[in-house]
């Protein structure tokens, strides 16, 4: 989905040095930086990983859980960029 928007983004290797918690994805959106956490439907992030959102929120970024493609059009506000059928 991002990058058929054309916003910049990239997966999070994670492994051995890694922060714990961090998330999934990370995109840059009009100067933002964004944390993705991805997750199935029903399940929550980690403590750690809560930590870690809360501490990108807390520096001006934008985090998301995201269970769906769906997730991120609603908290980027990205309606806007696709047609409607109704």
């Amino acid at each position: 989905l991002l990058a058929f928007l054309h916003i910049f983004n990239f997966p999070v290797l994670q492994g051995m040095g890694a922060q714990k918690g961090i998330c999934d994805r990370i995109a840059i959106y009009r100067g933002i930086f964004i944390a993705i956490e991805i997750k199935a439907p029903g399940k929550k992030p980690s403590k750690d990983q809560q930590e870690f959102l809360a501490e990108v929120e807390k520096a001006g970024g934008i985090s998301i859980v995201a269970t769906s493609p769906d997730d991120v059009i609603e908290k980027l506000n990205l309606q806007d960029r696709f047609l409607s059928f109704k």
